[in-house]
Formats: C-alpha cells, structure tokens, sequence
C-alpha cells in the first residue's frame, strides 16, 4: 500500500497467529524509490478488546408512537463486524430482533426506524449489541420505551351554516396525551386538503 504524509499505518487485515513481513522505501517528486528498508517480521496477537456501543435515541422512559427512531454508535479498535437491535416485553425471557447490520468500519453510526405499528400500546425495552471480528462482543445497551398505539377519538364535530361561510365546531379531546387537531376539508371534486389551526381551543370559520 502506498502511505502519503503519514508515519504509521494500521494493517486491519492481519489475523492472528499468522506471521507477516514488512517493509518499507521512499519515493520522491520525480518518482525515484529508494532502497527498502530492512524485513520486519511479526506475528498477530489476539483480538481481546471489546467494542464500545452506545444508543443515542431514543432516550430512556421516552413515549413514541408507532414509528421508532433508533440511533446508535459502534466503534472498534481492529473493525466492527455486526450490530444487533433488539426488543422486549416486561416479563419476557427471549428478545425479538429489529435490525442487524454487518459493517467493514471501526466507527459506525447507525440510524434505523423500527415499524413498530403493530405493536400493543405499553412498556418495551430496546437493547444494542456489537461485535468485532475476532468475536468480542460489547457491553449491552438497554432504553426503557412506551410505544403508543391508540389514536385519539374525536367527540363532537358538526358544522354550522352562516349564510356566506360554514362554521366548523369542536370538542377538545380529553387525553392526556392530546397534542393537536388536523382538519381536513374537501372542496367540489378536488382533494383534501389540511388546514393549519393555529389555536386548536377555539372554533374555526373557514
């Protein structure tokens, strides 16, 4: 391999118990290579630092909804082979998993969206795993979730008429997690279309 302004280099496809020999020269602007330098001769050690991985998002006890995003960073002193991402129920004594991703790097950052819509609403836990290629496994990472699934129902919804206009009423829905209120509205033929309530409280006059 040719190595420019660097006074090291890392053989990440040394293996271990097998011996290599190295050497290096110098070349010049005008091309010129110099005589090698002397045979060194080497055999790999083990492998037995484990990789590090760490879960960025989601953060823990979070609540999310059917549209998990995971993120998360590996890194590796020789190259990460595998990361795995799992989940659990409370109470569960196996893991299902979300996402496996083999890799050639020794820093990785992942970003996976778990589908996780047909999911019951309630507590999960996600953990992280890596691996390096020489088999040592990280320490676990784990995040505490709930995953809610139940949409909002809508109370009262009628509509007045006011001569030149319509007058679109509302109930403000009782959940303690009610955020906002979309309102859609067709006109003729055409699609529908979103309007942006600014005060979901008060009543709208479109």
């Amino acid at each position: 391999d040719t190595v420019y302004g660097k006074d090291s280099y890392v053989d990440k496809k040394a293996t271990y118990g097998e011996t290599f020999k190295y050497k290096i020269s110098a070349i010049d602007d005008a091309g010129n290579e110099g005589e090698c330098s002397k045979v060194v001769e080497v055999t790999a050690i083990d492998d037995v630092v484990k990789p590090v991985l760490t879960i960025v998002k989601p953060v823990k006890n979070i609540l999310v909804g059917n549209q998990v995003r995971i993120s998360l960073t590996a890194f590796d002193n020789v190259r990460v082979d595998k990361i795995v991402i799992e989940w659990q129920k409370p109470g569960d004594t196996s893991w299902n998993t979300i996402y496996e991703e083999e890799t050639k790097e020794d820093y990785v950052i992942c970003n996976h969206t778990w589908d996780a819509s047909a999911m019951a609403s309630g507590n999960y836990t996600i953990r992280a795993r890596c691996f390096d290629i020489s088999g040592n496994v990280s320490e676990t990472d784990t995040k505490d979730i709930r995953i809610d699934n139940t949409p909002i129902e809508i109370g009262k919804f009628d509509i007045e008429s006011m001569g030149w206009k319509l007058k679109v009423n509302w109930e403000k829905p009782q959940e303690e997690d009610f955020k906002k209120l979309e309102l859609y509205i067709k006109y003729g033929d055409n699609a529908y279309k979103s309007v942006d309530i600014k005060n979901v409280y008060e009543k709208v006059s479109p």
